[in-house]
């Protein structure tokens, strides 16, 4: 029964009103934090709160992050172990350490000593910082190098983020492999973060130089037409910087911030990416959350827009050749166990009606059948066509993709 969670501790006042008898307890609860440590991921984490991880492998061998539940709080049961890192920082209580692990014993508090402390204690001197790990030249093709970027814990421990491919002669990624968990919520959102730079490829070349609108149109000029470049690049119509791993597709400022790195980024028109490429991103992670599944993302581009006869590039490598082209197609798979499904969104303001790639590489068209996702009508919100993965790979291969046997309506 309801009440037996409870206990009366003391009668504490006793007084007659009114000719009246009225008795005042006092009830607590037994279900208090005296038993555990509970941390609101809103109000009791900030971007130099440590790596909460869980001290055990889980069933693949892995090191993996606490995540909050529903009512956004991580619970911790008291006696419970867990690790607490600063990846390429340290602990300010401690500047030797970097790593550590922790015990909850109750009302808050950890100890990883005889002392007891709150867990604010064990901030981080900075926020904790992911690093790029390059794992060479990919068999995808002889410019295509394969990397990751996650958190190195120790020397043993690297905790993966974001996988991916980048053409270095292009200075384009190919695709990008990231997750969403089902915990997902919006209590974190990290602000201004400033995007990390790639020497090693872009040498000379200034991404932000290549985002700037007078810039632009001098590039479109020479591409086509004076008319034609002041249609495409003026006050509405520009290309923007578009990641393709979207920080709000993680839970902790930490990942948030491992999604600003240069070598994920590539030019989309603003109205396509502020338009039905935002639809699409927001649907995804509300597909995750309403149906509290895990979802594995790729996200890549395809093909080089060409407007009149050739392909637009934004900039020159010192070598003599051209780089950055401005994508045709900008495309998305979702991926829950073994049902996937594809979206394929053209990269053109202005879309033909009688010739779209999308629909080239992707027939016959799911849209429609999507209970999760509505698109704007609007060809100026960006052209996107769906369909199942088994069409897609037939035009375009994605070696990570596999045993996808239905779509994911």
């Amino acid at each position: 029964m309801r009440y037996l969670d409870y206990k009366i501790c003391k009668i504490w006042l006793l007084k007659i009103i009114t000719g009246q008898l009225f008795l005042t307890f006092q009830v607590v609860s037994n279900n208090t934090n005296s038993y555990s440590c509970d941390i609101n991921s809103k109000n009791d984490m900030t971007p130099q709160t440590p790596l909460l991880l869980y001290a055990n492998e889980n069933r693949f061998g892995k090191i993996e992050f606490i995540h909050p539940s529903e009512d956004n709080t991580i619970h911790i049961e008291r006696g419970f172990e867990i690790i607490l890192a600063c990846p390429g920082s340290y602990f300010k209580s401690n500047p030797d350490l970097s790593i550590q692990t922790v015990q909850c014993l109750g009302d808050n508090l950890f100890a990883d000593s005889e002392e007891k402390h709150n867990l604010s204690y064990y901030d981080c001197e900075k926020a904790p910082q992911t690093t790029l790990r390059k794992l060479g030249i990919s068999y995808l093709g002889d410019s295509i190098m394969h990397y990751k970027i996650g958190f190195e814990i120790d020397n043993e421990i690297f905790l993966e983020l974001i996988d991916f491919y980048f053409d270095i002669k292009s200075l384009l990624p190919l695709y990008t492999v990231h997750q969403i968990t089902k915990d997902l919520n919006e209590d974190q959102r990290s602000k201004n973060i400033p995007y990390k730079g790639m020497p090693e490829h872009y040498q000379k070349i200034s991404t932000n130089k290549i985002y700037d609108t007078k810039y632009q149109k001098k590039i479109f000029h020479i591409y086509i037409t004076p008319q034609s470049a002041e249609r495409y690049i003026n006050g509405d119509h520009f290309l923007a910087k578009s990641n393709l791993v979207p920080m709000e597709d993680f839970l902790y400022y930490p990942q948030q911030e491992g999604t600003y790195y240069d070598v994920l980024t590539a030019p989309q028109f603003k109205k396509f990416k502020d338009g039905n490429w935002k639809i699409l991103e927001e649907a995804i992670r509300r597909l995750a959350i309403d149906r509290y599944i895990n979802l594995t993302v790729y996200t890549g581009v395809y093909g080089e827009l060409n407007i009149t006869g050739s392909p637009v590039h934004m900039d020159r490598h010192s070598l003599g050749y051209n780089v950055i082209p401005v994508p045709k197609i900008f495309w998305k798979i979702v991926k829950h166990k073994n049902q996937a499904i594809v979206f394929i969104g053209y990269n053109d303001p202005f879309p033909s009606r009688f010739s779209n790639p999308a629909r080239q590489i992707c027939s016959p068209g799911l849209c429609d059948d999507l209970s999760w996702v509505m698109f704007d009508k609007n060809p100026h919100k960006g052209v996107i066509n769906c369909c199942s993965y088994q069409d897609f790979q037939k035009k375009i291969y994605v070696p990570h993709v596999k045993k996808i046997k239905d779509v994911l309506f």
